[in-house]
Order: structure tokens, then C-alpha cells, then sequence
């Protein structure tokens, strides 16, 4: 079930006698998550403001406020809308294929189309906001790496599954690590068709690993 929530009307909104006076507005928390990990990935954690969320959302701050929290909270909300809408797509692809290699050129091609749209942010939202936290702790950066840490297991089970005869965490590792690389150079304006051409080197690279 979608979740909704009820936002009142501004203080000093000019009174009417319309029957629709006073009524509470609601918005989607999903959409509205959306519309901010948009924003958070397209100008970064530290560039974005409040008021380009509720720019963005179309929603009050004091609204954002009661939904989700301060700024870090809203942004932590927004990390996992991501993975609902990319990170899980990601990963789903490689279930494609029967054989490591199989899996693996589903999983950088899928990785390669999500961070080069043809509108929209480039890149991934995590390794654009975690080059700007990587220097100081907390728990917004230490939420990003478990999401990256996430993700090498992830690779690593995967690999396991289908008999992968090398380190099948190491390889999850370097695969994981090659992603981030393919994602800052997505971001970096690189072609999808060239990013596409270099997948049966990296993929080569990973098997490579304990063989």
C-alpha cells in the first residue's frame, strides 16, 4: 500500500468562501521521496537545501519535516527509494544468465544503462553523495557503505550460487568496486556505447580473480 500523507494548509493562506477551504491536502510519500532523490542526485548531499526539496517535491518544509525528519533523515529515506527504484535492478540482473560470466555482463550492462538516462541524473546517487561524506563519520556515511558492502555480498552470493570455482568474495569486491568506477564516469559525461565496449574486459577481470 502506497503510504499517504495528510499535510494542512499553510498558516495565511487568504480565507474564501469556497466549501474547499480548510480541507488537508495529502501527497505520496514514494513520489515525494522520488522527486528528492532526483534532486539529491543531481546536485549532492551538501548542495542541496531544504528549500530545493520542497522546491522539488512541491511539499512544505514543515510537511517534510513531520514526514521524515531533518535533512539527513529525509536524505536517508531517499537511499532507499533508490534502491527500490535502481539498486534493486541492478542486482535482479544477475539472476540473467547461467554461468558467471552470463551473470556478470547482465549485471554491468544493467549497471551502465541505469547511470547513463537519456534525461535525468547521471551516475549513482550513493557514489556521488559518498565522495563528498567519505572524510567524516557518521552515520549517513556509514549507512553508504553498508549499501556498497550490501552489494558486494550480494555479488559474491550470486557468484557462489553458480559455481564460481575463484574467491567469490574478493571477485563481489572488485565487482562492486568496477561499478563505482563505471558510475563516475557516467557521471563524467562517458558515452553509454563506450562504457558498454569495455564490459568483456571487466568481466574478464573478475573471473579472473583466484583462478
Amino acid at each position: 500500500m502506497r503510504r499517504s500523507i495528510t499535510i494542512s494548509e499553510p498558516n495565511g493562506t487568504k480565507k474564501t468562501d469556497s466549501p474547499q477551504r480548510g480541507r488537508p491536502r495529502e501527497f505520496e510519500a514514494p513520489e515525494a521521496l522520488r522527486k528528492a532523490m532526483l534532486t539529491f542526485w543531481e546536485k549532492g548531499y551538501h548542495a542541496t537545501s531544504l528549500d530545493d526539496l520542497t522546491t522539488s517535491t512541491g511539499v512544505q518544509k514543515s510537511s517534510l519535516y513531520a514526514a521524515f525528519g531533518d535533512k539527513e533523515s529525509i536524505f536517508q529515506a531517499c537511499l532507499e527509494r533508490y534502491f527500490e527504484l535502481v539498486g534493486s535492478g541492478e542486482l535482479s540482473s544477475l539472476k540473467n544468465g547461467s554461468s558467471p560470466k552470463e551473470c556478470l555482463t547482465s549485471f554491468f550492462a544493467e549497471v551502465i544503462r541505469a547511470t547513463t538516462p537519456s534525461n535525468g541524473p547521471r551516475g549513482c546517487m550513493i557514489v556521488c553523495v559518498l565522495s563528498e561524506l567519505a572524510s567524516k563519520e557518521g552515520p549517513l556515511r556509514m549507512r553508504l557503505l553498508e549499501i556498497i558492502r550490501g552489494n558486494d555480498r550480494a555479488i559474491a552470493s550470486r557468484l557462489r550460487e553458480i559455481g564460481f570455482p575463484g574467491d567469490c568474495e574478493e571477485a563481489g569486491m572488485l565487482a562492486s568496486t568496477l561499478i563505482m568506477g563505471y558510475a563516475v564516469r557516467a557521471r563524467s559525461g562517458e558515452s553509454r556505447s563506450k562504457l558498454i565496449k569495455s564490459i568483456p574486459a571487466a568481466v574478464e577481470m573478475v573471473l579472473s580473480v583466484g583462478s
